[in-house]
């Protein structure tokens, strides 16, 4: 947290004195948000990137909801707004675990086995609500991206894609930074 960043800052200037002002110290976001700042080219944007809060989430898919494409699950196609909470989550699931488009698309071939092997309507509409949020979170993606927003989840997952994709870019940050502390790392 901020509030965490801070406090750091506060023990190294106690422990240090001024040769703490030469140590940078940030959250995994604001650290992300700063280098993105920089790249944010690289990963497909036109200008810098815009930060959304939950209100501009929410607003965005309420907006092009029906522009998801022809859903599966009965419950989504009668229910916009509990479909709408359901993706939020999944697509918090989805950029917390860093979850790439490969990995989603097995993930979608799995859902639809369990369609095809499942005679339980219960379970078969869970299915159905998973792969719908999976295509959801892809358009999603595509309808930040070209307007040049991104979500807290975005600033992780594209500094974690330009590290895996750019080799120069991962030299260049590790060359950067010689020492990383996490505090209290869970």
């Amino acid at each position: 947290t901020n509030d965490a960043a801070s406090h750091m800052k506060q023990k190294l200037k106690k422990e240090l004195g001024d040769r703490a002002t030469e140590i940078q110290i940030f959250t995994f976001h604001s650290f992300s948000e700063n280098i993105l700042s920089e790249q944010y080219i690289k990963l497909g944007y036109s200008k810098k990137p815009k930060l959304m809060n939950s209100g501009d989430e929410s607003y965005m898919m309420k907006k092009y909801f029906y522009d998801f494409g022809n859903l599966n699950s009965t419950v989504f196609k009668r229910n916009p707004i509990l479909a709408i909470q359901s993706f939020r989550k999944i697509f918090d699931s989805i950029t917390n675990n860093l979850l790439s488009e490969l990995e989603l698309n097995i993930f979608k071939k799995e859902e639809t086995k369990k369609i095809e092997k499942n005679n339980d309507s219960e379970e078969i509409e869970k299915s159905k609500q998973l792969i719908d949020s999976v295509e959801a979170f892809v358009q999603y993606q595509k309808w930040k991206k070209k307007r040049d927003y991104i979500d807290y989840g975005d600033m992780i997952t594209n500094l974690w894609d330009l590290l895996n994709k750019d080799e120069k870019f991962l030299i260049y940050i590790q060359n950067q930074y010689k020492h990383i502390i996490v505090d209290e790392f869970q």
